[in-house]
């Protein structure tokens, strides 16, 4: 009878636990212009129950004011946002509302190396730095989804591997980078507390944790933001792909030859179907090891998962860290580069 007794205090114990697991806050983030693009998208490939991207729509009719936030039917939360700091100011209030601790967010914008393209605050918004991102952000559903499907060239994804290559802070309009991250933490008292302990925060973009600029800041964000927690933060290293016919999450895609490339660049603004073009990416995590934050690189990935599950490091393969090449400079960081996925360029500012 001990014995029985035992055993189902020891299984409520462990049902008990696997509900507390399921209680923690879940949110799916997504910049202005990439909803929008959503919306258009879902219009064109209505997105299944199961697409993960379902959740970055922007709604049917609503405008582009920010934030806006929306519960799911998965009990998840959605947040549509122009700045950094309106997402995590948002995020604090969705965890005090709610009385859950965040255990999952998922930021999906335009990235470079190092940061994405969006203002850190209302006063960068207005600033003359952000005035292409203005306008992709108030833009037609149509134009955001249309220059998603554009062509790159080789030049334009040299200079962004030539920008991976800065320890420097990012230096360009209306990027938001670590410091831009740190600006905006450092007015959120309190943004620490609202995060689990095994909290991951995936960055769903292109390129952001690429070469020496993307380890940093992955490293630097777990640092600033997960803190003391036993949590991870997920960048890629390549660009990213993320419309309707990815419904697992992001796949990956990058420049391999000048035959690919070409072969690429002719059937993806015809056919616009990401499948096509896709390849195996390679993510970097940040965990804590001991004491200290450090990062890994996983290649072999077939998508960066979105949600409370880390990326499945057990069918990819952990690989050395990568040889930096040598830092550049601040005066040889080029003058100005494409953000991926627009038809914009961000220009290299004059301040640091």
């Amino acid at each position: 009878m001990l014995k029985t007794i035992a055993l189902a205090s020891l299984l409520l114990f462990t049902l008990s636990g696997f509900a507390q697991a399921d209680t923690g806050l879940i949110i799916h983030a997504a910049e202005i212009g990439v909803a929008k693009f959503h919306r258009k998208g879902n219009q064109v490939h209505a997105y299944g129950a199961k697409n993960v991207w379902r959740h970055n729509i922007l709604p049917d009719g609503a405008d582009s004011h920010t934030p806006q936030v929306r519960l799911e039917d998965d009990q998840s939360y959605s947040i549509i946002f122009s700045t950094l700091e309106e997402l995590l100011k948002t995020s604090m209030d969705l965890s005090k509302k709610t009385g859950k601790l965040i255990t999952a967010i998922s930021i999906n914008g335009h990235g470079l190396p190092g940061g994405m393209w969006y203002p850190q605050d209302a006063d960068d918004l207005k600033s003359l730095g952000c005035y292409s991102w203005q306008n992709a952000a108030n833009a037609p559903d149509q134009e955001n989804y249309d220059q998603y499907y554009g062509a790159i060239s080789k030049d334009d994804i040299m200079q962004i591997r030539q920008m991976s290559q800065s320890s420097a802070p990012m230096n360009y309009g209306c990027t938001t980078g670590l410091s831009g991250w740190k600006n905006v933490v450092a007015k959120l008292p309190g943004l620490q507390a609202v995060f689990s302990d095994k909290a991951v925060i995936h960055f769903v973009s292109c390129v952001v944790g690429l070469g020496r600029a993307g380890d940093n800041f992955t490293k630097g964000i777990a640092e600033l933001v997960l803190g003391q927690t036993h949590g991870s933060v997920e960048t890629s290293t390549a660009f990213g792909l993320g419309d309707w016919s990815m419904p697992e999450g992001m796949g990956f895609w990058d420049y391999q030859t000048d035959a690919q490339l070409e072969r690429d660049n002719s059937i993806y603004p015809v056919n616009r179907k990401d499948r096509e073009i896709m390849q195996k990416g390679t993510i970097r995590v940040a965990q804590k090891t001991g004491s200290a934050w450090g990062t890994s690189l996983f290649a072999n990935v077939d998508f960066m998962f979105v949600g409370e599950t880390p990326t499945a490091r057990g069918v990819s393969a952990l690989i050395a860290p990568e040889a930096f090449a040598p830092d550049l400079s601040v005066e040889e960081a080029p003058l100005r580069v494409r953000v991926p996925g627009t038809q914009s360029y961000v220009e290299k500012l004059t301040r640091n």
